[in-house]
């Protein structure tokens, strides 16, 4: 409601709502100045080793959006946690703001790209926990549905098997950064989100790779025709991608069914 009628009739701030913008500013005017130090520190360091590797006149274009993509992401890390701070503050969810209404209220035009930064990482874990339910078995998804993909994601890496162009190394890159810092939230829809995505995910794969290593252990030593057949079930039941394993499960029991 309170971001509602910011923002005014028909997205037109109001003379009322851009005297509270202005009060809610000032609330949290020192922590802003903190966030742009540290941003600007980043940027300063970021371009320094763009220097030191000889790369700070690169002319080509594909070289360039993937420098100002890592630029962005970068700066994004760095001002996550005082974004979090002050929606804690103020008790306000900043995050619901748009990218335009972040520039505006921050006097930064660089924010209206960080924004997009944090929608970008929301919208992939949505198609990542889609992809799992869904079981889908498109290349992305089946890069996705495994417990190695899954691990991938954890360490900020592009899963192989999902094109690793620079919004996709700066998505995945920066994923677990801002799944480190959400759950210090108290304000935020997007950070709730984000946390309660990563988490299932997280459940995925630790059952995952739970399973796996009980089936390999079997494969190797068990000749319970019973217990095998519960973990070829429990195989198929998990969302996960793991034909190999299933194939050599059902290669033992048939084995043992011989004699």
């Amino acid at each position: 409601l309170l971001m509602g009628f910011l923002r005014g009739k028909a997205g037109v701030p109001t003379p009322a709502s851009i005297r509270i913008l202005s009060t809610l500013k000032k609330k949290v005017e020192r922590h802003i100045a903190i966030m742009k130090e540290d941003m600007k520190r980043e940027e300063e360091k970021i371009r320094q080793e763009r220097q030191e590797r000889g790369k700070s006149d690169e002319v080509n274009g594909a070289a360039y959006l993937l420098a100002l993509s890592k630029m962005n992401s970068e700066m994004s890390k760095v001002a996550l946690p005082h974004l979090i701070s002050m929606s804690n503050e103020l008790e306000i969810d900043l995050f619901k703001l748009t990218g335009d209404e972040w520039k505006s209220f921050f006097d930064m035009s660089d924010m209206s790209y960080i924004k997009q930064s944090y929608v970008d990482a929301l919208a992939r874990l949505e198609t990542c926990e889609h992809m799992i339910n869904e079981r889908k078995m498109d290349d992305e998804s089946m890069a996705v549905r495994t417990t190695s993909g899954l691990r991938s994601m954890f360490d900020g890496k592009v899963p192989a098997g999902i094109s690793e162009n620079g919004r996709n190394v700066a998505v995945f890159d920066c994923l677990p950064v801002y799944c480190h810092h959400v759950p210090n939230a108290k304000c935020s829809e997007w950070c709730v989100q984000l946390n309660r995505k990563w988490k299932w995910l997280d459940d995925i794969y630790r059952t995952g790779v739970k399973l796996e290593r009980e089936v390999d252990e079997a494969l190797e030593s068990c000749r319970d025709i019973e217990h095998l057949e519960k973990l070829k079930n429990d195989l198929r039941r998990l969302a996960l991608f793991n034909r190999d394993r299933l194939g050599a499960l059902k290669g033992k029991i048939d084995s043992l069914e011989k004699f």
